[in-house]
Protein backbone atom coordinates (compact mmCIF):
# COMPACT_ATOMS: atom_id res chain seq x y z
CA UNK A 1 0.00 0.00 0.00
CA UNK A 2 1.41 3.39 -1.01
CA UNK A 3 -0.76 4.94 1.71
CA UNK A 4 0.56 3.09 4.76
CA UNK A 5 3.35 0.83 3.49
CA UNK A 6 1.42 -2.22 4.76
CA UNK A 7 1.10 -5.38 2.62
CA UNK A 8 -2.23 -5.22 0.79
CA UNK A 9 -2.25 -8.74 -0.70
CA UNK A 10 -0.98 -7.78 -4.16
CA UNK A 11 1.23 -10.44 -5.74
CA UNK A 12 2.76 -11.31 -9.11
CA UNK A 13 2.92 -14.94 -10.26
CA UNK A 14 5.01 -16.30 -13.15
CA UNK A 15 4.35 -19.56 -14.98
CA UNK A 16 5.13 -22.76 -13.13
CA UNK A 17 8.80 -23.67 -13.21
CA UNK A 18 10.00 -20.13 -13.85
CA UNK A 19 11.89 -17.96 -11.41
CA UNK A 20 12.45 -14.22 -11.40
CA UNK A 21 15.95 -13.61 -12.75
CA UNK A 22 16.00 -9.81 -12.40
CA UNK A 23 13.63 -6.98 -11.58
CA UNK A 24 13.64 -3.19 -11.47
CA UNK A 25 11.23 -0.62 -10.03
CA UNK A 26 11.64 3.12 -10.65
CA UNK A 27 8.61 4.32 -8.71
CA UNK A 28 6.29 3.93 -11.69
CA UNK A 29 7.26 0.87 -13.75
CA UNK A 30 7.90 -2.58 -12.29
CA UNK A 31 9.71 -4.86 -14.76
CA UNK A 32 11.08 -8.37 -14.36
CA UNK A 33 12.30 -11.22 -16.55
CA UNK A 34 12.23 -14.99 -15.99
CA UNK A 35 15.15 -17.43 -16.02
CA UNK A 36 13.77 -19.70 -18.78
CA UNK A 37 12.63 -17.68 -21.80
CA UNK A 38 14.05 -14.30 -20.78
CA UNK A 39 10.61 -12.78 -21.31
CA UNK A 40 10.12 -9.31 -19.89
CA UNK A 41 7.01 -8.62 -17.81
CA UNK A 42 6.09 -5.05 -16.90
CA UNK A 43 3.45 -3.46 -14.70
CA UNK A 44 2.79 0.18 -14.01
CA UNK A 45 1.72 1.97 -10.85
CA UNK A 46 -1.06 4.29 -11.97
CA UNK A 47 -2.69 5.52 -8.77
CA UNK A 48 0.55 6.68 -7.12
CA UNK A 49 2.94 7.76 -9.84
CA UNK A 50 5.81 9.58 -8.12
CA UNK A 51 6.81 11.18 -11.43
CA UNK A 52 3.34 12.33 -12.41
CA UNK A 53 1.83 15.71 -11.66
CA UNK A 54 -1.34 14.52 -9.95
CA UNK A 55 -0.02 12.53 -7.01
CA UNK A 56 3.53 13.88 -6.66
CA UNK A 57 2.92 15.46 -3.27
CA UNK A 58 1.31 12.27 -1.89
CA UNK A 59 4.28 10.19 -3.01
CA UNK A 60 6.77 12.74 -1.67
CA UNK A 61 5.02 12.72 1.69
CA UNK A 62 5.80 9.01 2.00
CA UNK A 63 9.53 9.80 1.76
CA UNK A 64 9.24 12.39 4.60
CA UNK A 65 12.19 14.41 3.33
CA UNK A 66 14.56 11.44 2.95
CA UNK A 67 17.01 11.72 0.07
CA UNK A 68 15.55 10.28 -3.15
CA UNK A 69 18.57 9.39 -5.29
CA UNK A 70 16.38 8.74 -8.36
CA UNK A 71 14.77 12.17 -8.41
CA UNK A 72 15.66 15.21 -10.47
CA UNK A 73 16.00 18.89 -9.62
CA UNK A 74 13.18 21.39 -9.92
CA UNK A 75 12.68 23.62 -12.93
CA UNK A 76 12.66 27.41 -12.76
CA UNK A 77 9.83 29.88 -13.13
CA UNK A 78 11.38 33.29 -13.77
CA UNK A 79 9.08 36.26 -13.96
CA UNK A 80 9.70 39.96 -14.52
CA UNK A 81 7.11 42.67 -14.31
CA UNK A 82 7.22 46.09 -15.90
CA UNK A 83 3.62 47.25 -15.66
CA UNK A 84 3.83 49.05 -12.35
CA UNK A 85 3.56 52.84 -12.84
CA UNK A 86 5.20 54.65 -9.89
CA UNK A 87 6.16 58.30 -10.20
CA UNK A 88 9.72 57.82 -11.39
CA UNK A 89 10.66 55.03 -13.78
CA UNK A 90 13.46 54.61 -16.24
CA UNK A 91 12.61 54.18 -19.91
CA UNK A 92 14.22 51.56 -22.13
CA UNK A 93 14.50 52.28 -25.85
CA UNK A 94 14.10 49.47 -28.40
CA UNK A 95 16.12 50.34 -31.50
CA UNK A 96 14.54 47.61 -33.61
CA UNK A 97 10.91 48.62 -32.97
CA UNK A 98 11.74 52.29 -32.41
CA UNK A 99 9.68 52.29 -29.23
CA UNK A 100 10.22 53.10 -25.58
CA UNK A 101 9.00 51.03 -22.64
CA UNK A 102 9.32 51.09 -18.89
CA UNK A 103 12.25 49.09 -17.54
CA UNK A 104 11.61 46.00 -15.44
CA UNK A 105 11.29 46.90 -11.76
CA UNK A 106 10.20 43.62 -10.18
CA UNK A 107 11.94 40.23 -10.33
CA UNK A 108 10.35 37.11 -8.88
CA UNK A 109 11.72 33.56 -9.03
CA UNK A 110 10.04 30.35 -7.86
CA UNK A 111 11.49 26.82 -7.63
CA UNK A 112 9.42 23.85 -6.45
CA UNK A 113 10.66 20.26 -6.24
CA UNK A 114 7.23 18.90 -5.31
CA UNK A 115 8.46 17.58 -1.96
CA UNK A 116 11.29 15.39 -3.32
CA UNK A 117 14.68 15.74 -1.60
CA UNK A 118 17.05 14.84 -4.45
CA UNK A 119 20.82 15.14 -5.04
CA UNK A 120 20.43 17.40 -8.06
CA UNK A 121 20.13 21.17 -7.74
CA UNK A 122 18.37 23.91 -9.66
CA UNK A 123 20.73 26.55 -11.03
CA UNK A 124 20.24 30.26 -11.59
CA UNK A 125 22.08 30.90 -14.83
CA UNK A 126 22.05 33.76 -17.30
CA UNK A 127 24.77 33.98 -19.91
CA UNK A 128 27.30 36.69 -19.16
CA UNK A 129 25.68 37.50 -15.83
CA UNK A 130 27.29 37.14 -12.41
CA UNK A 131 25.15 39.57 -10.43
CA UNK A 132 21.59 38.57 -9.60
CA UNK A 133 18.97 40.63 -7.79
CA UNK A 134 15.52 39.28 -6.94
CA UNK A 135 12.77 41.23 -5.24
CA UNK A 136 11.23 37.92 -4.12
CA UNK A 137 12.58 34.36 -4.15
CA UNK A 138 10.27 31.45 -3.37
CA UNK A 139 11.84 28.04 -2.56
CA UNK A 140 9.45 25.16 -1.84
CA UNK A 141 9.25 21.36 -1.92
CA UNK A 142 12.88 20.57 -0.92
CA UNK A 143 14.35 22.60 -3.77
CA UNK A 144 18.12 23.21 -3.61
CA UNK A 145 19.16 26.33 -5.51
CA UNK A 146 22.75 27.05 -6.60
CA UNK A 147 24.57 29.67 -8.61
CA UNK A 148 27.22 28.89 -11.26
CA UNK A 149 30.58 27.77 -9.86
CA UNK A 150 33.62 29.67 -11.06
CA UNK A 151 37.35 29.00 -10.80
CA UNK A 152 38.29 32.56 -9.90
CA UNK A 153 40.24 33.10 -6.68
CA UNK A 154 38.01 35.99 -5.62
CA UNK A 155 34.26 36.14 -5.11
CA UNK A 156 32.79 36.27 -8.58
CA UNK A 157 29.04 35.85 -8.16
CA UNK A 158 26.86 38.23 -6.14
CA UNK A 159 23.23 37.49 -5.28
CA UNK A 160 20.87 39.91 -3.56
CA UNK A 161 17.47 38.71 -2.29
CA UNK A 162 15.14 41.37 -0.90
CA UNK A 163 12.47 38.96 0.37
CA UNK A 164 12.66 35.20 0.89
CA UNK A 165 9.47 33.11 0.73
CA UNK A 166 9.06 29.37 1.21
CA UNK A 167 7.90 26.38 3.24
CA UNK A 168 11.10 25.87 5.33
CA UNK A 169 12.29 22.89 3.20
CA UNK A 170 14.04 24.90 0.47
CA UNK A 171 17.81 25.37 0.54
CA UNK A 172 19.94 28.13 -0.98
CA UNK A 173 23.40 26.69 -1.62
CA UNK A 174 26.14 29.37 -1.53
CA UNK A 175 29.19 27.87 -3.20
CA UNK A 176 32.83 28.93 -3.42
CA UNK A 177 33.37 32.47 -4.74
CA UNK A 178 29.74 33.41 -4.14
CA UNK A 179 28.39 36.22 -1.98
CA UNK A 180 24.72 36.48 -1.03
CA UNK A 181 22.87 39.33 0.69
CA UNK A 182 19.91 37.85 2.60
CA UNK A 183 17.17 40.45 3.10
CA UNK A 184 20.01 42.83 3.92
CA UNK A 185 19.32 46.49 3.18
CA UNK A 186 21.47 48.78 5.30
CA UNK A 187 19.48 51.36 7.34
CA UNK A 188 16.19 49.84 6.18
CA UNK A 189 15.96 46.28 7.48
CA UNK A 190 17.79 44.70 10.41
CA UNK A 191 15.91 41.40 10.77
CA UNK A 192 15.15 38.37 8.61
CA UNK A 193 12.80 35.41 9.07
CA UNK A 194 13.78 33.75 5.80
CA UNK A 195 11.70 30.54 5.54
CA UNK A 196 14.41 28.38 3.97
CA UNK A 197 17.79 26.90 4.79
CA UNK A 198 21.23 28.10 3.75
CA UNK A 199 24.24 26.00 2.86
CA UNK A 200 27.49 27.99 2.69
CA UNK A 201 30.55 26.22 1.31
CA UNK A 202 34.16 27.05 2.16
CA UNK A 203 34.96 30.22 0.25
CA UNK A 204 31.32 31.32 0.16
CA UNK A 205 29.77 34.11 2.21
CA UNK A 206 26.27 35.01 3.38
CA UNK A 207 25.54 38.51 4.70
CA UNK A 208 22.52 38.65 7.01
CA UNK A 209 20.79 41.42 8.98
CA UNK A 210 21.69 42.05 12.61
CA UNK A 211 18.88 39.81 13.87
CA UNK A 212 18.65 36.57 11.92
CA UNK A 213 16.11 33.78 12.41
CA UNK A 214 17.25 30.57 10.67
CA UNK A 215 14.10 28.50 10.12
CA UNK A 216 15.13 25.96 7.47
CA UNK A 217 15.29 22.24 8.22
CA UNK A 218 18.75 21.61 6.69
CA UNK A 219 21.05 24.60 7.15
CA UNK A 220 24.81 24.02 6.94
CA UNK A 221 27.67 26.52 7.25
CA UNK A 222 31.22 25.69 6.12
CA UNK A 223 31.94 29.28 5.07
CA UNK A 224 31.55 32.83 6.34
CA UNK A 225 28.48 34.28 8.09
CA UNK A 226 28.59 38.08 8.19
CA UNK A 227 26.51 40.69 9.98
CA UNK A 228 24.66 38.58 12.57
CA UNK A 229 24.69 39.77 16.16
CA UNK A 230 21.54 38.02 17.41
CA UNK A 231 21.14 34.49 16.07
CA UNK A 232 17.87 32.56 16.43
CA UNK A 233 17.19 28.97 15.40
CA UNK A 234 13.42 29.16 15.08
CA UNK A 235 10.70 26.64 14.33
CA UNK A 236 9.79 23.00 14.80
CA UNK A 237 12.41 20.78 13.11
CA UNK A 238 14.59 23.79 12.23
CA UNK A 239 18.23 22.67 12.13
CA UNK A 240 21.50 24.47 11.38
CA UNK A 241 25.06 23.13 11.62
CA UNK A 242 28.29 25.15 11.86
CA UNK A 243 31.52 23.27 11.17
CA UNK A 244 35.14 23.95 12.08
CA UNK A 245 35.81 25.63 8.73
CA UNK A 246 33.05 28.21 9.25
CA UNK A 247 33.59 31.64 10.79
CA UNK A 248 31.75 34.87 11.59
CA UNK A 249 32.31 38.58 11.10
CA UNK A 250 30.47 41.89 11.28
CA UNK A 251 29.94 44.36 8.47
CA UNK A 252 30.06 48.07 9.24
CA UNK A 253 30.02 50.80 6.60
CA UNK A 254 31.39 48.47 3.98
CA UNK A 255 34.20 47.19 6.17
CA UNK A 256 34.67 43.80 7.85
CA UNK A 257 34.94 44.00 11.63
CA UNK A 258 35.96 41.30 14.13
CA UNK A 259 36.35 38.49 11.62
CA UNK A 260 37.07 35.30 13.53
CA UNK A 261 39.39 32.48 12.57
CA UNK A 262 37.88 29.24 11.16
CA UNK A 263 36.10 27.24 13.85
CA UNK A 264 35.53 30.33 16.02
CA UNK A 265 32.14 32.03 16.33
CA UNK A 266 31.15 35.30 17.97
CA UNK A 267 27.55 36.42 18.57
CA UNK A 268 25.98 38.84 21.02
CA UNK A 269 23.20 36.34 21.67
CA UNK A 270 22.09 32.89 20.51
CA UNK A 271 18.56 31.59 21.09
CA UNK A 272 17.38 28.10 20.15
CA UNK A 273 13.60 27.94 20.19
CA UNK A 274 11.25 25.02 20.79
CA UNK A 275 11.84 22.01 18.55
CA UNK A 276 14.93 23.58 16.94
CA UNK A 277 18.49 22.28 16.87
CA UNK A 278 21.85 24.07 16.56
CA UNK A 279 24.91 21.89 15.93
CA UNK A 280 28.62 22.67 16.12
CA UNK A 281 30.66 19.98 14.38
CA UNK A 282 34.43 19.55 14.31
CA UNK A 283 35.31 18.05 10.93
CA UNK A 284 39.01 18.96 10.68
CA UNK A 285 41.82 19.23 13.22
CA UNK A 286 40.52 22.55 14.48
CA UNK A 287 38.84 22.94 17.87
CA UNK A 288 35.62 24.93 18.06
CA UNK A 289 35.19 28.04 20.20
CA UNK A 290 31.76 29.63 20.56
CA UNK A 291 31.70 33.04 22.26
CA UNK A 292 28.23 34.26 23.25
CA UNK A 293 27.17 37.25 25.30
CA UNK A 294 23.91 35.54 26.25
CA UNK A 295 22.75 32.05 25.31
CA UNK A 296 19.31 30.52 25.71
CA UNK A 297 17.90 27.08 24.96
CA UNK A 298 14.13 27.26 25.15
CA UNK A 299 11.70 24.43 25.90
CA UNK A 300 12.61 21.31 23.85
CA UNK A 301 15.41 23.11 22.02
CA UNK A 302 18.84 21.51 21.49
CA UNK A 303 22.44 22.64 21.09
CA UNK A 304 25.03 19.95 20.31
CA UNK A 305 28.82 20.09 20.02
CA UNK A 306 31.18 17.20 19.34
CA UNK A 307 34.48 18.93 20.26
CA UNK A 308 35.02 22.46 21.48
CA UNK A 309 34.32 25.12 24.10
CA UNK A 310 31.64 27.66 24.99
CA UNK A 311 32.55 31.04 26.45
CA UNK A 312 29.51 32.98 27.68
CA UNK A 313 28.61 35.48 30.36
CA UNK A 314 25.13 33.98 30.84
CA UNK A 315 23.41 30.84 29.61
CA UNK A 316 19.82 29.73 30.27
CA UNK A 317 18.32 26.31 29.64
CA UNK A 318 14.57 25.90 30.03
CA UNK A 319 12.75 22.72 31.04
CA UNK A 320 13.39 19.91 28.51
CA UNK A 321 16.02 22.03 26.80
CA UNK A 322 19.17 20.11 25.98
CA UNK A 323 22.84 21.11 25.80
CA UNK A 324 24.30 17.94 24.34
CA UNK A 325 28.00 17.17 24.75
CA UNK A 326 27.53 13.41 25.17
CA UNK A 327 29.85 10.93 23.55
CA UNK A 328 32.17 13.56 22.11
CA UNK A 329 35.33 12.58 23.97
CA UNK A 330 37.74 9.67 23.51
CA UNK A 331 36.42 6.40 22.12
CA UNK A 332 36.03 3.14 24.03
CA UNK A 333 38.95 2.27 26.36
CA UNK A 334 40.79 5.51 25.49
CA UNK A 335 41.44 8.70 27.43
CA UNK A 336 42.94 9.66 30.78
CA UNK A 337 41.15 7.03 32.90
CA UNK A 338 39.28 4.67 30.58
CA UNK A 339 37.33 1.61 31.52
CA UNK A 340 38.63 -1.81 30.52
CA UNK A 341 37.52 -5.40 30.08
CA UNK A 342 37.54 -8.04 32.81
CA UNK A 343 35.84 -11.42 32.49
CA UNK A 344 34.07 -10.26 29.32
CA UNK A 345 32.61 -7.34 31.23
CA UNK A 346 33.40 -3.69 30.58
CA UNK A 347 33.89 -1.25 33.43
CA UNK A 348 32.94 2.41 33.54
CA UNK A 349 35.44 5.18 32.87
CA UNK A 350 36.56 7.56 35.55
CA UNK A 351 36.19 11.34 35.47
CA UNK A 352 34.90 13.35 38.42
CA UNK A 353 34.61 10.02 40.27
CA UNK A 354 35.74 6.41 40.01
CA UNK A 355 34.18 4.37 37.20
CA UNK A 356 31.83 1.53 38.11
CA UNK A 357 32.89 -2.11 38.01
CA UNK A 358 33.26 -5.33 40.04
CA UNK A 359 35.18 -3.43 42.70
CA UNK A 360 37.03 -0.18 43.32
CA UNK A 361 39.93 -1.26 41.09
CA UNK A 362 37.86 -2.38 38.11
CA UNK A 363 36.68 1.06 36.94
CA UNK A 364 38.68 4.00 35.67
CA UNK A 365 40.32 6.26 38.28
CA UNK A 366 38.89 9.64 39.25
CA UNK A 367 40.39 12.80 37.76
CA UNK A 368 39.41 16.40 37.12
CA UNK A 369 36.85 18.40 39.09
CA UNK A 370 33.26 17.48 39.83
CA UNK A 371 32.25 21.14 40.01
CA UNK A 372 34.44 22.69 37.32
CA UNK A 373 35.27 19.98 34.75
CA UNK A 374 37.65 21.19 32.04
CA UNK A 375 38.91 17.91 30.56
CA UNK A 376 37.28 15.38 28.28
CA UNK A 377 35.77 12.26 29.77
CA UNK A 378 37.26 8.86 28.99
CA UNK A 379 35.87 5.94 27.02
CA UNK A 380 34.10 3.05 28.72
CA UNK A 381 35.37 -0.51 28.69
CA UNK A 382 34.36 -3.08 26.09
CA UNK A 383 32.20 -6.02 27.08
CA UNK A 384 32.00 -9.37 25.33
CA UNK A 385 32.68 -9.85 21.61
CA UNK A 386 29.70 -7.70 20.58
CA UNK A 387 29.83 -5.09 23.35
CA UNK A 388 31.66 -1.81 22.72
CA UNK A 389 32.16 0.83 25.36
CA UNK A 390 30.73 4.30 24.93
CA UNK A 391 32.71 7.46 24.17
CA UNK A 392 33.61 9.91 26.89
CA UNK A 393 31.82 13.23 27.32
Amino acid sequence: SMDTGAYDGFQITLQYGKDVDALAFNGRDLCMNDNIDNYMYCWQVVEFNIYGATFAWEAAALLQGDLNIFGAAAGTIYWTENKRPPQYRELKFDKVRNTSSLTVDFHFCHMDNRGFNVPGATMILEEGQNNYHFDELLLTGYTRLVTPLTNNLTIDTNVTIDVFLGDLTGLFHIRNNTLIFVEYVESVSNVTYAPCGFRVDVGGEAIFPTETHLRGVRGWFDGLMTGVEHLYISGIDAMTTFTSTAQTSYFDKGQYVNMTSPGTFDWASVTVKRGSCLNFSRIVNQSLLVTIGHGEIQYQGTISMNHGEYATSAFEIESQGWLNLDGTGPKAQQGIAPGFTMNNTGSGAGHGGVGGGFNETHGGAAYGSVYYPSEFGSGGGNGNASGVGGSGG
